[in-house]
């Protein structure tokens, strides 16, 4: 990971320290999603624990794990969009 923590907490530790632990929090919660999602074959867990942390991913800056990100979550999409849970867009 290269994350240049200072740009989002101006220095702070303490504040360094929590949102290191979040981002490795939201990466936990990402991966229990995904493997609940495949379990229970409903895409809509994946979905959204992806909407609830996208914007702590981005942070990781890290391209390729992005792009995985990316990829699972737009086949769950279309999978819902299969099933007819989703409209498509």
């Amino acid at each position: 990971m290269r994350i240049d923590f200072n740009l989002h907490t101006d220095g702070d530790s303490v504040f360094k320290a929590e949102s290191f632990n979040c981002l490795l929090k939201h990466k936990l919660n990402l991966r229990q999603a995904l493997d609940t999602a495949i379990r229970k074959n409903d895409p809509q867990v994946f979905l959204k624990a992806c909407h609830k942390v996208y914007t702590a991913i981005s942070m990781l800056d890290d391209p390729e794990f992005t792009h995985v990100v990316d990829k699972i979550r737009n086949t769950m999409r279309q999978a819902n969009v299969a099933a007819g849970s989703l409209p498509s867009k």
